[in-house]
């Protein structure tokens, strides 16, 4: 009994490590062949109650902000090529005006009014949107267009998630329609 449940232990703590395959291995050394067979079959039954699924995005915004134009178009025109390799469906780049933020200053402290000096910051905007993605394969995405990102390049990413119903309106509505669909 403690040897069945050692390895009911054992084999949950493997399953929960994502190591099946050196799990059959340790345990071909250890044990003999009648009690892998009962090791399998235990992380195949934990394998089917402990199933989660992959998140789904219908939609992921990517908002990009730079000060120059010419690294922010080079930014945006290598995370399009990055889609089109991983066949990744997106939008077209849509480009806002620029923002102008203007600063008007002494030259220095104790000099008079008429020896101003105005600074002049450009931000520039760009839009993208990648459509229909898992969760696994946006966060690779992801990942993969952050560690690339050029200095001076902000980007703000927003996620909208495909969900399913509460089960507690889905029972409403179940229960609610049957007993108009008697009537």
């Amino acid at each position: 009994m403690l040897a069945a449940t050692s390895t009911a232990v054992f084999s949950t703590l493997l399953f929960n490590r994502n190591l099946l395959q050196t799990s059959t291995k340790l345990l071909i050394n250890q044990n003999n062949s009648l009690k892998i067979s009962s090791v399998r079959n235990l992380v195949a039954e934990s394998a089917a109650k402990n199933l989660e699924h992959d998140k789904l995005f219908k939609r992921i915004d990517l908002e990009l902000r730079g000060h120059d134009p010419e690294v922010l178009s080079s930014y945006t025109t290598f995370v399009s090529n990055v889609c089109d390799h991983l066949e990744i469906e997106k939008s077209q780049v849509t480009e806002t005006p620029h923002l102008k933020w203007l600063l008007t200053t002494l030259k220095d402290k104790f000099a008079k009014k008429k020896y101003k000096v105005q600074y002049e910051v450009r931000t520039y905007i760009r839009f993208m949107h990648v459509k229909y993605l898992t969760g696994s394969t946006a966060s690779t995405f992801l990942e993969y267009i952050e560690r690339n990102i050029p200095e001076g390049v902000a980007m703000k990413v927003t996620y909208t998630e495909i969900c399913n119903l509460p089960k507690m309106i889905t029972s409403n509505s179940t229960a609610n329609s049957s007993p108009q669909s008697l009537q």
